[in-house]
């Protein structure tokens, strides 16, 4: 990692939106309700038929960012975070000032003409920073280190403390497999709890269809309570 680098992120605000669709796929959009036949003028959110809507103007979005010469810009659906680099040191009467190759300001005055909107940084996301919160993940620049944030790390036992009083009821679906989700994405960090998913993922296949309900065997007990 080049010394000096720090990180921001950004939110987009309301990421999804309906989008136009191109004249010549709207015969491909067509939606059939009671007996008739409707074209499909915008594209919603939930549309089965249109994946990656919100991911294709993001994709955009970063083309026109490394146009401009800020390069390192990852994101995840409508979250984003953005690195830049230390250039050199000015002096200052009250010190030297490190000067870096853009700022957040730099970023705006791209993306303000475009008419994206972004959550104010004080909600959601924060300013250049040798640390920065993403995907529910501190990453810690300096140390090269990522460690899940207490907030959501409360928030996670909560839900699985919740799910375990369910263990003499039927679950359902949704339940399992939001859990199953969330622990899936810390062992990305956590890796010593990859061996406790097996059974939840196990359980997770059992459900007849969304709607149905199972109840919870032991080995997924053992597990979660692990």
């Amino acid at each position: 990692m080049p010394p000096g680098m720090q990180a921001a992120s950004l939110d987009i605000e309301r990421a999804y939106h309906n989008s136009l669709i191109t004249p010549i796929h709207k015969p491909y959009l067509a939606v059939s309700w009671q007996d008739e036949i409707f074209v499909g003028h915008v594209a919603v959110e939930g549309l089965a038929t249109v994946g990656s809507i919100q991911g294709t103007p993001a994709n955009a979005l970063l083309d026109i960012l490394c146009f401009h010469s800020i390069e390192h810009v990852f994101k995840w659906v409508d979250d984003f975070v953005i690195f830049h680099v230390l250039i050199h040191f000015e002096d200052h009467c009250a010190g030297s000032l490190p000067i870096f190759n853009f700022d957040l300001g730099s970023v705006f005055s791209i993306t303000g003409p475009l008419g994206i909107l972004w959550h104010p940084i004080e909600q959601k996301g924060q300013n250049f920073s040798s640390s920065v919160k993403y995907v529910c993940f501190l990453w810690d620049l300096e140390l090269c280190r990522v460690s899940f944030l207490d907030k959501k790390c409360v928030k996670l036992l909560s839900k699985i403390q919740s799910f375990l009083s369910l263990s003499s009821s039927p679950i359902t679906h949704h339940a399992c497999v939001s859990l199953h989700g969330s622990l899936q994405h810390i062992t990305f960090i956590y890796r010593e709890g990859r061996s406790a998913l097996p059974p939840l993922s196990s359980f997770s296949s059992k459900f007849l269809n969304k709607f149905s309900q199972c109840h919870m065997p032991a080995s997924v007990l053992e597990s979660l309570c692990w």
